[in-house]
């Protein structure tokens, strides 16, 4: 009885999780604060999760960065399971982590013309 109780909340749990949001979240590093990270789209891509993001640059405001490697994110919210997922980012990286590099959604578009949009959004769907 007891093995069975306990296949049976596992099975449940699955099942009242499974149209919870994910909370899907890129950090990549910049060389100094004035960097924003933007997702502009999720896909999948076979058996993997693309995201694509822009590292828009300081404004041109006249303001001063100190140069020190810092850490910028963006996250949304998806409602399907992501385990492995690849950064595209759209522009200009350092290479500093294991993100790719393409010049513009158009340009992914090309290399991924399979891929699958996954409706996501920016704040955290209301709860029923």
């Amino acid at each position: 009885m007891r093995r069975s109780l306990f296949t049976l909340i596992i099975v449940m749990s699955t099942l009242l999780s499974a149209d919870s949001p994910v909370k899907l979240t890129v950090t990549l590093q910049t060389p100094h604060p004035g960097f924003r990270l933007e997702i502009l789209r999720v896909d999948r891509v076979e058996d993997r999760t693309h995201v694509l993001a822009r590292i828009h640059g300081p404004e041109e405001d006249g303001m001063m960065f100190p140069m020190v490697i810092s850490e910028v994110s963006d996250t949304v919210f998806v409602r399907e399971p992501v385990q492995e997922f690849t950064v595209i980012v759209v522009g200009r990286t350092w290479g500093w982590g294991d993100e790719k590099a393409v010049d513009s959604p158009e340009a992914y578009a090309e290399l991924y013309p399979k891929a699958v949009p996954v409706p996501f959004t920016r704040t955290p769907p209301a709860r029923d």
